[in-house]
């Protein structure tokens, strides 16, 4: 099986001399998108192939914009399938496929407009982005320890300024270490491994000698507290740890409202 660094590699080679292949090669990638979005109520089931086959084309369109802004600072992966999850949103936002619900969020019989639903549904989105980050702030000096575990459990790749705000006293040793682990593409790393490796650096930082598993069960708890916050007391959306996930990509690189 090929490294990370050889399809990247790859995958730049065919931005740069073939993007049609390129397109080509991350079907997969867009089946497992739109299948997540399916699962989160944005689509209905009977739409994934139409779906799959508009962001393709969406994606083709777009490669020639991708080969001159992509500047090497992420895998091609990760730069891909954050365009194809914003290409899902706006196949939502301007043809009303699927239920009506945005990131998640329950049917509402006023949305049934078809002319106004466009406008209601970029509102609910930049309400629920807004309704994240305030809650991230609840959270005060934990936010940092937080906002790095969101992107442990995600598998987002973690930067040094990631680290340094969470802690400032990292090591060389311990920030070379972890952003070897976990600053590229790590999709595949089981969960029980993201812990174990995280965990010494993270006891080292807060004078503790936690295990692996109490560090799991940290962050399930926060995602849990984020997610009853996210859907209100008592309940006014359906936040799934899938739409969590849209919030905290959005976060870190802004796509959910970019026309």
């Amino acid at each position: 099986m090929p490294g990370r660094d050889n399809i990247d590699t790859r995958d730049i080679r065919l931005l740069r001399k073939n993007p049609a292949q390129l397109v080509v090669e991350y079907q997969k990638t867009i089946e497992v998108i739109v299948g997540k979005f399916v699962r989160s109520g944005m689509f209905a089931p009977g739409e994934a192939d139409d779906v799959k086959q508009a962001v393709a084309e969406g994606l083709l369109k777009r490669m020639e914009s991708i080969r001159v802004h992509f500047n090497g600072s992420t895998l091609v992966r990760t730069y891909l399938s954050v365009i194809i999850r914003n290409i899902c949103l706006e196949i939502r936002r301007t043809t009303g496929l699927g239920p009506q619900t945005v990131l998640g969020m329950p049917d509402d019989e006023s949305l049934s407009a078809g002319a106004s639903e466009g406008p209601v549904n970029q509102a609910l989105i930049g309400e629920a982005i807004s309704t994240f980050k305030a809650i991230l702030v609840q959270f005060g000096s934990n936010t940092p320890k937080l906002q790095l575990m969101l992107k442990l459990r995600f598998r987002l790749p973690v930067s040094t300024a990631d680290i340094l705000k969470w802690y400032p006293g990292c090591t060389r040793e311990n920030l070379d270490s972890l952003l070897s682990a976990f600053g590229g593409n790590y999709e595949s790393m089981p969960d029980h491994e993201v812990y174990r490796s995280m965990t010494p650096v993270m006891n080292e930082a807060e004078g503790k000698l936690n295990s692996s598993d109490a560090l799991r069960k940290w962050t399930s708890a926060k995602i849990a507290e984020v997610l009853e916050l996210l859907n209100g007391s008592p309940p006014v959306s359906t936040h799934t740890e899938e739409t969590l996930k849209i919030l905290v990509e959005d976060h870190v690189s802004p796509f959910l409202l970019r026309r």
